[in-house]
């Protein structure tokens, strides 16, 4: 093995480059030690060829202060999208405030720095999904606008970068849809319905319910209203899932759907809904579709009422029985 050198620069620079994550330990602590003394050493491996010799350097760089912020500048500037999101990180780690790191890159070209940029503005005090935090917070100036102009760049398939959105909006979900709705008015858009699958606004609500009723919208369309109010405890989320269950118009995908979620749910956020007044006119809405039969006798022997005994060896009895 060769000698371990931590005090010339050359030996300096060999160890901070090393694989081996001791000897990487041991060259970090000597140039920490070191602060303002070893940025000759640190800017020499800034302007390496070696991706990760540079990416090391720059997170002490960024802690030498005024001295160090010229490289942060130069990582925010860098073409290869991993030290723009390097740039960000190293700012945040000393000190640097969340939106004034985060606005350079609002529109950046790569996803990723976009993602990245996301994250930054999360509030650390509603991490928890609002079912656990319900109550709203409210957001320093700028963010919700930022987190806006962010969820606007949404792609519709990047589901990373979906996650960073909502991570971002917890606990300001209501304020972000407020914005949204005036990016994309009227009464329908699937880029916004896309986008509240992530978010479960409150407020949103009637917007999705409308939605999920429309006659005038794709089946496919309806569903993926659907699908965001399904995700949301609210009480009156399960209220809406349970009238699209029972209205009579409602189109068989749709219906399917909408039962699959509700038999979901009724063992995870929306427990109370067992003994909701809609359950029976449900279980006969279930019990009379050859598509959602399954689910319906899962659901009437999970509950163990007795008063849905009949309606399942009636249904036991008949030539459409589930064979499942």
């Amino acid at each position: 093995a060769p000698k371990l050198d931590l005090h010339s620069p050359a030996g300096l620079a060999a160890a901070f480059a090393s694989p081996n994550q001791a000897v990487y330990y041991l060259a970090w602590q000597a140039l920490h030690r070191q602060q303002a003394a070893a940025l000759p050493v640190l800017e020499t491996m800034w302007k390496s060829q070696d991706p990760i010799l540079r990416a090391r350097s720059l997170w002490l760089l960024g802690g030498l202060g005024a001295r160090g912020e010229q490289f942060v500048a130069q990582a925010r500037r860098n073409a290869d999208p991993r030290f723009r999101i390097l740039a960000m990180r190293v700012a945040r780690r000393h000190g640097a405030d969340a939106l004034t790191t985060a606005k350079p890159f609002l529109r950046d070209s790569s996803a990723q720095v976009r993602r990245e940029a996301a994250l930054l503005l999360r509030d650390p005090a509603a991490m928890a999904p609002a079912y656990f935090t319900p109550d709203p917070r409210p957001a320093p100036p700028g963010v919700v606008d930022a987190i806006v102009e962010l969820a606007r760049q949404y792609d519709g398939k990047d589901r990373w970068y979906l996650a960073a959105v909502g991570i971002a909006a917890r606990g300001r979900e209501d304020a972000v849809f407020a914005q949204l709705r005036e990016v994309y008015p009227g009464t329908h858009h699937p880029a916004l319905v896309a986008l509240l699958w992530e978010l479960r606004p409150r407020s949103a609500l009637p917007y999705l319910i409308e939605a999920m009723h429309s006659p005038s919208l794709p089946v496919a369309d309806r569903v993926k209203a659907l699908d965001a109010i399904a995700g949301m405890h609210w009480p009156d989320a399960a209220e809406a899932v349970e009238a699209v269950i029972v209205a009579p118009q409602t189109p068989g995908p749709l219906l399917e759907r909408a039962f699959g979620h509700y038999r979901h749910q009724l063992v995870s956020m929306w427990t109370d809904r067992a003994k909701s007044p809609a359950m029976p006119a449900i279980l006969k809405r279930g019990f009379s579709e050859p598509a959602t039969q399954v689910k319906a006798v899962e659901l009437a022997s999970a509950l163990n009422d007795p008063q849905y005994t009949a309606p399942l060896l009636a249904l036991a009895k008949s030539s459409g029985a589930p064979q499942e």
